[in-house]
Protein backbone atom coordinates (compact mmCIF):
# COMPACT_ATOMS: atom_id res chain seq x y z
CA UNK A 1 0.00 0.00 0.00
CA UNK A 2 1.45 3.24 -1.17
CA UNK A 3 1.48 5.72 1.99
CA UNK A 4 3.93 8.32 0.78
CA UNK A 5 3.76 12.11 0.45
CA UNK A 6 1.50 12.34 -2.19
CA UNK A 7 -0.41 9.76 -1.17
CA UNK A 8 -1.04 11.47 2.80
CA UNK A 9 -1.21 14.91 1.69
CA UNK A 10 -4.18 14.11 -0.63
CA UNK A 11 -6.13 12.33 2.17
CA UNK A 12 -5.03 15.26 3.82
CA UNK A 13 -6.49 17.75 1.00
CA UNK A 14 -10.23 15.49 1.15
CA UNK A 15 -10.60 15.80 4.98
CA UNK A 16 -10.11 19.30 5.56
CA UNK A 17 -11.97 19.89 1.52
CA UNK A 18 -9.03 21.99 0.69
CA UNK A 19 -6.66 21.86 -2.83
CA UNK A 20 -3.33 21.81 -1.16
CA UNK A 21 -0.74 23.34 -3.49
CA UNK A 22 2.40 24.50 -1.05
CA UNK A 23 3.69 22.50 2.04
CA UNK A 24 2.74 25.81 4.13
CA UNK A 25 -0.74 25.10 3.72
CA UNK A 26 -0.12 21.69 5.04
CA UNK A 27 1.67 22.72 7.41
CA UNK A 28 -1.05 25.23 8.35
CA UNK A 29 -4.10 22.76 8.00
CA UNK A 30 -1.95 20.10 10.01
CA UNK A 31 -1.55 22.39 12.76
CA UNK A 32 -5.30 23.94 13.10
CA UNK A 33 -7.47 21.18 11.78
CA UNK A 34 -5.82 17.30 11.64
CA UNK A 35 -3.61 17.77 14.39
CA UNK A 36 -3.88 13.92 14.58
CA UNK A 37 -2.60 13.73 11.53
CA UNK A 38 0.32 15.54 11.90
CA UNK A 39 3.24 12.92 13.30
CA UNK A 40 2.28 11.09 10.06
CA UNK A 41 2.91 13.53 7.66
CA UNK A 42 5.60 14.78 8.98
CA UNK A 43 7.23 11.38 9.79
CA UNK A 44 6.06 10.91 5.84
CA UNK A 45 8.20 14.13 5.29
CA UNK A 46 11.52 13.28 7.11
CA UNK A 47 11.38 9.81 5.33
CA UNK A 48 11.23 11.60 1.62
CA UNK A 49 14.54 13.58 3.01
CA UNK A 50 12.43 17.06 3.11
CA UNK A 51 14.27 19.74 5.11
CA UNK A 52 12.28 19.95 8.05
CA UNK A 53 11.75 23.47 10.67
CA UNK A 54 13.59 22.61 14.16
CA UNK A 55 9.78 22.87 15.49
CA UNK A 56 8.64 19.65 13.14
CA UNK A 57 11.65 17.87 14.45
CA UNK A 58 11.25 18.19 17.91
CA UNK A 59 7.10 17.18 17.33
CA UNK A 60 8.64 14.35 15.62
CA UNK A 61 11.02 13.50 18.60
CA UNK A 62 8.16 14.28 20.97
CA UNK A 63 5.90 11.75 19.44
CA UNK A 64 7.99 8.99 19.18
CA UNK A 65 9.16 9.08 22.61
CA UNK A 66 5.60 9.43 23.60
CA UNK A 67 4.88 6.40 21.61
CA UNK A 68 7.79 4.13 22.99
CA UNK A 69 6.45 5.84 26.88
CA UNK A 70 3.23 3.93 25.96
CA UNK A 71 4.45 0.76 24.76
CA UNK A 72 6.09 0.21 27.96
CA UNK A 73 3.38 0.80 29.94
CA UNK A 74 1.15 -1.04 28.18
CA UNK A 75 3.45 -4.10 28.87
CA UNK A 76 3.62 -3.04 32.33
CA UNK A 77 0.32 -3.04 32.96
CA UNK A 78 -0.77 -6.38 31.38
CA UNK A 79 1.82 -7.77 33.18
CA UNK A 80 0.02 -6.48 36.65
CA UNK A 81 -3.48 -6.97 35.38
CA UNK A 82 -3.89 -9.71 32.72
CA UNK A 83 -7.66 -8.81 32.21
CA UNK A 84 -7.04 -5.50 30.83
CA UNK A 85 -7.53 -5.27 26.52
CA UNK A 86 -6.21 -2.64 24.30
CA UNK A 87 -8.34 -0.87 21.81
CA UNK A 88 -7.37 1.22 19.06
CA UNK A 89 -4.25 2.62 19.73
CA UNK A 90 -0.46 0.71 19.51
CA UNK A 91 -2.71 -1.69 18.11
CA UNK A 92 -3.94 0.44 14.95
CA UNK A 93 0.25 2.27 15.15
CA UNK A 94 1.68 -1.12 14.81
CA UNK A 95 -0.01 -1.73 11.16
CA UNK A 96 1.42 1.42 10.17
CA UNK A 97 4.65 1.00 8.00
CA UNK A 98 8.02 1.60 9.37
CA UNK A 99 9.00 4.40 10.44
CA UNK A 100 5.45 5.85 9.87
CA UNK A 101 4.07 7.77 12.73
CA UNK A 102 0.44 7.68 14.14
CA UNK A 103 -0.66 10.18 16.33
CA UNK A 104 -1.30 8.97 19.84
CA UNK A 105 -3.20 11.00 22.83
CA UNK A 106 -3.81 8.24 25.34
CA UNK A 107 -4.36 4.67 25.96
CA UNK A 108 -7.76 3.28 26.57
CA UNK A 109 -8.10 0.01 27.94
CA UNK A 110 -11.32 -1.95 27.85
CA UNK A 111 -11.36 -3.95 31.25
CA UNK A 112 -14.73 -6.16 30.85
CA UNK A 113 -14.48 -7.02 35.25
CA UNK A 114 -14.29 -3.67 37.10
CA UNK A 115 -12.68 -5.28 39.81
CA UNK A 116 -9.66 -4.96 37.49
CA UNK A 117 -10.47 -1.34 36.79
CA UNK A 118 -9.52 -0.69 40.59
CA UNK A 119 -6.75 -2.99 40.68
CA UNK A 120 -5.36 -1.26 37.35
CA UNK A 121 -6.34 1.99 38.93
CA UNK A 122 -4.00 1.10 41.81
CA UNK A 123 -1.18 0.17 40.19
CA UNK A 124 -1.05 3.20 37.62
CA UNK A 125 -1.30 5.34 40.94
CA UNK A 126 2.01 3.40 42.62
CA UNK A 127 3.47 4.21 39.16
CA UNK A 128 3.02 7.79 39.72
CA UNK A 129 -0.43 8.46 37.90
CA UNK A 130 -2.93 10.34 39.44
CA UNK A 131 -6.96 9.89 39.31
CA UNK A 132 -8.54 12.80 36.95
CA UNK A 133 -12.05 11.88 36.78
CA UNK A 134 -14.64 9.22 36.84
CA UNK A 135 -17.96 8.45 34.86
CA UNK A 136 -20.59 6.23 36.29
CA UNK A 137 -23.93 5.15 34.51
CA UNK A 138 -26.32 2.12 34.89
CA UNK A 139 -27.31 -0.52 31.96
CA UNK A 140 -29.85 -2.93 33.77
CA UNK A 141 -28.50 -3.59 37.35
CA UNK A 142 -24.67 -3.56 35.85
CA UNK A 143 -23.10 0.01 36.70
CA UNK A 144 -21.11 1.58 34.16
CA UNK A 145 -17.48 2.58 34.94
CA UNK A 146 -14.96 4.64 33.49
CA UNK A 147 -11.84 6.09 34.80
CA UNK A 148 -9.14 8.84 33.36
CA UNK A 149 -5.90 8.95 35.38
CA UNK A 150 -2.98 11.46 33.74
CA UNK A 151 0.85 11.72 34.07
CA UNK A 152 2.95 14.63 33.27
CA UNK A 153 5.37 14.05 30.32
CA UNK A 154 8.61 12.43 31.63
CA UNK A 155 10.93 15.32 29.36
CA UNK A 156 8.77 18.33 29.07
CA UNK A 157 6.39 19.53 31.60
CA UNK A 158 4.58 21.95 29.39
CA UNK A 159 3.80 18.90 26.90
CA UNK A 160 0.64 17.47 27.02
CA UNK A 161 0.47 15.10 29.98
CA UNK A 162 0.10 11.38 28.66
CA UNK A 163 -3.55 9.93 29.59
CA UNK A 164 -5.48 6.49 30.56
CA UNK A 165 -8.59 5.91 30.20
CA UNK A 166 -10.26 2.44 31.36
CA UNK A 167 -13.72 1.46 31.31
CA UNK A 168 -16.01 -2.07 32.10
CA UNK A 169 -17.74 -0.73 28.30
CA UNK A 170 -16.50 -0.32 24.82
CA UNK A 171 -18.83 2.36 23.95
CA UNK A 172 -21.44 4.60 24.57
CA UNK A 173 -22.78 4.69 21.38
CA UNK A 174 -25.17 7.18 20.31
CA UNK A 175 -27.00 6.87 23.51
CA UNK A 176 -30.49 7.14 21.32
CA UNK A 177 -30.78 4.01 17.98
CA UNK A 178 -27.13 2.69 18.97
CA UNK A 179 -26.49 1.09 22.50
CA UNK A 180 -24.14 0.96 24.99
CA UNK A 181 -21.49 -1.67 23.45
CA UNK A 182 -20.87 -3.49 26.64
CA UNK A 183 -19.17 -6.78 25.35
CA UNK A 184 -17.74 -7.91 22.59
CA UNK A 185 -18.38 -11.83 21.18
CA UNK A 186 -15.15 -13.76 21.23
CA UNK A 187 -15.96 -13.67 17.19
CA UNK A 188 -15.55 -9.87 16.91
CA UNK A 189 -12.30 -9.67 19.15
CA UNK A 190 -9.44 -10.09 16.64
CA UNK A 191 -7.37 -6.70 16.49
CA UNK A 192 -8.43 -5.72 13.24
CA UNK A 193 -12.34 -6.38 13.70
CA UNK A 194 -12.31 -4.78 17.06
CA UNK A 195 -11.19 -1.60 16.05
CA UNK A 196 -12.48 -1.35 12.96
CA UNK A 197 -16.03 -1.59 15.04
CA UNK A 198 -14.49 0.93 17.42
CA UNK A 199 -13.65 3.24 14.74
CA UNK A 200 -17.36 3.02 13.52
CA UNK A 201 -18.31 3.85 17.21
CA UNK A 202 -16.26 6.94 17.54
CA UNK A 203 -17.99 8.83 14.65
CA UNK A 204 -20.65 9.63 17.02
CA UNK A 205 -18.26 11.56 19.03
CA UNK A 206 -16.61 13.48 15.76
CA UNK A 207 -16.62 13.45 11.95
CA UNK A 208 -14.50 11.11 10.52
CA UNK A 209 -10.77 12.34 10.17
CA UNK A 210 -7.56 11.99 8.13
CA UNK A 211 -6.26 9.17 10.71
CA UNK A 212 -9.23 7.69 10.53
CA UNK A 213 -9.50 6.81 6.83
CA UNK A 214 -5.67 5.67 7.22
CA UNK A 215 -6.62 3.60 10.08
CA UNK A 216 -9.12 2.01 8.27
CA UNK A 217 -8.17 1.17 5.44
CA UNK A 218 -4.84 -0.35 7.09
CA UNK A 219 -6.96 -2.15 9.50
CA UNK A 220 -9.19 -3.46 6.56
CA UNK A 221 -5.93 -4.57 4.30
CA UNK A 222 -5.48 -8.17 3.87
CA UNK A 223 -9.32 -9.13 5.44
CA UNK A 224 -10.18 -12.24 3.81
CA UNK A 225 -13.83 -12.72 2.42
CA UNK A 226 -14.87 -14.52 5.60
CA UNK A 227 -13.36 -11.56 7.89
CA UNK A 228 -15.60 -9.50 6.12
CA UNK A 229 -18.56 -11.42 6.40
CA UNK A 230 -17.69 -11.36 9.99
CA UNK A 231 -16.81 -7.85 9.99
CA UNK A 232 -20.76 -6.95 8.43
CA UNK A 233 -22.62 -9.46 11.07
CA UNK A 234 -21.15 -6.92 13.86
CA UNK A 235 -21.68 -3.72 11.66
CA UNK A 236 -25.40 -4.62 11.53
CA UNK A 237 -25.95 -5.84 14.80
CA UNK A 238 -24.73 -2.67 15.80
CA UNK A 239 -26.77 -0.77 13.23
CA UNK A 240 -23.59 0.79 12.26
CA UNK A 241 -24.04 0.79 8.18
CA UNK A 242 -24.41 4.00 7.64
CA UNK A 243 -21.00 5.22 9.29
CA UNK A 244 -20.15 2.38 7.37
CA UNK A 245 -21.43 3.73 4.00
CA UNK A 246 -19.87 7.18 4.92
CA UNK A 247 -16.33 5.61 5.08
CA UNK A 248 -16.64 4.53 2.32
CA UNK A 249 -17.29 6.99 0.61
CA UNK A 250 -14.53 9.77 2.04
CA UNK A 251 -11.95 6.78 1.46
CA UNK A 252 -12.99 6.80 -1.86
CA UNK A 253 -12.55 9.95 -2.82
CA UNK A 254 -8.74 9.81 -1.64
CA UNK A 255 -6.12 7.62 -3.30
CA UNK A 256 -6.11 4.89 -0.59
CA UNK A 257 -7.14 1.68 -1.65
CA UNK A 258 -11.08 1.29 -1.51
CA UNK A 259 -13.14 -0.25 1.61
CA UNK A 260 -14.52 -3.52 0.67
CA UNK A 261 -18.54 -2.18 -0.25
CA UNK A 262 -21.30 -4.92 -0.37
CA UNK A 263 -23.60 -4.61 -3.12
CA UNK A 264 -26.61 -4.35 -0.46
CA UNK A 265 -24.60 -1.24 1.68
CA UNK A 266 -27.58 1.26 0.46
CA UNK A 267 -30.44 -1.02 1.32
CA UNK A 268 -28.54 -1.52 4.82
CA UNK A 269 -28.22 1.68 5.71
CA UNK A 270 -31.41 2.87 4.94
CA UNK A 271 -32.96 -0.18 7.30
CA UNK A 272 -30.11 0.76 10.07
CA UNK A 273 -31.65 4.27 9.99
CA UNK A 274 -35.25 3.19 10.25
CA UNK A 275 -34.28 0.46 13.23
CA UNK A 276 -32.29 3.49 14.99
CA UNK A 277 -35.13 5.93 14.82
CA UNK A 278 -37.93 3.32 16.45
CA UNK A 279 -35.18 2.74 19.26
CA UNK A 280 -35.06 6.52 19.51
CA UNK A 281 -38.89 6.52 19.15
CA UNK A 282 -38.89 4.11 22.15
CA UNK A 283 -37.11 5.95 24.67
CA UNK A 284 -40.06 8.84 25.13
CA UNK A 285 -42.24 6.51 26.02
CA UNK A 286 -40.92 7.92 29.00
CA UNK A 287 -40.91 11.61 27.50
CA UNK A 288 -39.03 13.38 30.51
CA UNK A 289 -36.69 10.47 30.98
CA UNK A 290 -35.94 10.72 27.24
CA UNK A 291 -35.61 14.12 26.14
CA UNK A 292 -32.93 14.25 29.44
CA UNK A 293 -30.90 12.00 28.15
CA UNK A 294 -31.28 13.80 24.60
CA UNK A 295 -29.94 17.13 26.24
CA UNK A 296 -27.12 14.83 27.90
CA UNK A 297 -26.02 13.39 24.44
CA UNK A 298 -25.91 16.75 22.63
CA UNK A 299 -23.38 17.69 25.47
CA UNK A 300 -20.76 15.21 25.39
CA UNK A 301 -21.06 14.74 21.69
CA UNK A 302 -19.94 18.66 21.96
CA UNK A 303 -23.22 18.92 19.95
CA UNK A 304 -25.55 21.26 21.52
CA UNK A 305 -27.56 22.98 19.29
CA UNK A 306 -28.72 27.46 20.63
CA UNK A 307 -32.88 25.59 22.01
CA UNK A 308 -30.50 22.70 23.46
CA UNK A 309 -28.39 24.86 25.04
CA UNK A 310 -30.69 27.12 26.96
CA UNK A 311 -32.50 23.71 27.78
CA UNK A 312 -29.68 21.95 29.13
CA UNK A 313 -28.99 25.95 31.33
CA UNK A 314 -32.26 25.75 32.95
CA UNK A 315 -32.53 21.92 33.19
CA UNK A 316 -28.70 21.44 35.11
CA UNK A 317 -29.59 23.65 37.60
CA UNK A 318 -32.70 21.70 38.60
CA UNK A 319 -31.78 18.02 37.73
CA UNK A 320 -30.24 16.48 40.61
CA UNK A 321 -27.97 13.25 40.51
CA UNK A 322 -30.37 10.63 41.64
CA UNK A 323 -33.14 11.99 39.04
CA UNK A 324 -30.16 12.11 36.43
CA UNK A 325 -29.46 8.41 37.50
CA UNK A 326 -32.89 7.37 37.59
CA UNK A 327 -32.75 8.66 33.74
CA UNK A 328 -30.54 6.37 32.73
CA UNK A 329 -28.04 9.63 32.47
CA UNK A 330 -24.29 9.09 32.73
CA UNK A 331 -22.77 10.91 36.13
CA UNK A 332 -19.38 12.59 35.97
CA UNK A 333 -17.47 12.52 39.34
CA UNK A 334 -14.83 14.80 40.96
CA UNK A 335 -12.54 13.54 43.15
CA UNK A 336 -12.86 14.42 46.99
CA UNK A 337 -11.81 13.48 50.31
CA UNK A 338 -12.62 10.19 51.14
CA UNK A 339 -10.70 6.71 52.16
CA UNK A 340 -11.29 4.12 49.82
CA UNK A 341 -13.70 0.79 50.42
CA UNK A 342 -12.67 -2.39 51.67
CA UNK A 343 -14.24 -4.26 48.62
CA UNK A 344 -13.13 -4.34 44.80
CA UNK A 345 -16.39 -2.75 43.74
CA UNK A 346 -17.96 0.92 43.32
CA UNK A 347 -20.13 1.60 46.08
CA UNK A 348 -23.20 4.70 45.33
CA UNK A 349 -24.63 6.57 48.15
CA UNK A 350 -27.17 9.33 48.29
CA UNK A 351 -28.59 12.23 50.48
CA UNK A 352 -30.70 14.52 49.62
CA UNK A 353 -29.65 16.33 46.10
CA UNK A 354 -26.34 14.07 46.37
CA UNK A 355 -24.84 11.10 45.32
CA UNK A 356 -21.33 9.84 45.44
CA UNK A 357 -19.39 7.00 44.38
CA UNK A 358 -17.11 5.00 46.82
CA UNK A 359 -14.27 3.05 45.22
CA UNK A 360 -11.15 1.17 45.40
CA UNK A 361 -9.70 4.48 44.35
CA UNK A 362 -11.31 7.33 46.70
CA UNK A 363 -14.41 8.85 46.71
CA UNK A 364 -16.58 10.85 44.01
CA UNK A 365 -18.79 13.70 43.93
CA UNK A 366 -21.12 12.90 41.23
CA UNK A 367 -23.17 15.13 39.17
CA UNK A 368 -24.88 15.17 35.54
CA UNK A 369 -23.13 17.54 34.10
CA UNK A 370 -20.08 19.93 33.91
CA UNK A 371 -21.39 22.11 37.01
CA UNK A 372 -20.83 21.13 40.38
CA UNK A 373 -22.16 24.23 42.79
CA UNK A 374 -21.53 24.20 46.62
CA UNK A 375 -24.58 22.97 48.09
CA UNK A 376 -23.74 19.67 46.47
CA UNK A 377 -20.84 19.66 48.80
CA UNK A 378 -22.46 21.05 51.60
CA UNK A 379 -25.16 17.67 51.63
CA UNK A 380 -22.02 15.01 51.63
CA UNK A 381 -22.15 14.00 55.17
CA UNK A 382 -19.34 14.07 57.16
CA UNK A 383 -19.93 9.90 57.40
CA UNK A 384 -21.67 8.97 54.21
CA UNK A 385 -23.03 5.28 54.13
CA UNK A 386 -22.91 3.61 50.82
CA UNK A 387 -25.61 2.16 50.06
CA UNK A 388 -25.63 -0.36 46.60
CA UNK A 389 -26.44 0.81 43.48
CA UNK A 390 -29.78 -0.78 43.11
CA UNK A 391 -30.62 0.22 46.75
CA UNK A 392 -33.89 2.63 47.47
CA UNK A 393 -31.30 5.49 49.25
CA UNK A 394 -30.17 5.61 45.65
CA UNK A 395 -33.48 4.88 43.58
CA UNK A 396 -36.01 6.78 45.95
CA UNK A 397 -38.50 9.42 45.38
CA UNK A 398 -36.37 12.74 44.23
CA UNK A 399 -37.42 16.38 44.28
CA UNK A 400 -37.30 18.52 42.14
CA UNK A 401 -38.20 17.37 38.46
CA UNK A 402 -40.24 14.68 39.86
CA UNK A 403 -42.42 17.55 42.61
CA UNK A 404 -42.03 20.08 44.69
CA UNK A 405 -38.08 21.20 45.99
CA UNK A 406 -37.85 19.59 49.55
CA UNK A 407 -35.23 17.81 51.59
CA UNK A 408 -31.91 19.17 49.74
CA UNK A 409 -33.88 20.29 47.07
CA UNK A 410 -32.76 23.65 44.33
CA UNK A 411 -31.42 26.85 47.05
Amino acid sequence: MDLGVTTLEAVLGVACGEELTSPWESAWLLRQREWSFAPTVYSAWEQAGRSLSPAIRYDLELQRGRIAWYRELSEKLLVAVPGVIGVKGLEVADRYPPGLLRYMNDLDFWVPDEADIWRATAALVGWGWEVWQATFGRDGDRLRVLVSLRHPHHEDPYAQPYGVELSNYLSLGDLGGVAPLLDLPARWRRPELKNLIMLLLERFEQPYRARDLVDAVLLLDGLERPDRRTLWAAVDRYRLWPEYAELAARVADTPLPPVPRPRWLPAAAALARVRRGAAVAGTFRQPVDGGLRHLQRRLLYGDQRRPERWAWSIVQGRLSAPRALRAGMSLFGLPVDGAPVGTDRAVLGRHGRTVWADTPAGRFLLAPGDVLTEDLLDDLPADPQPCTVDGSTVDGPEPGLDGPAVDGGPR
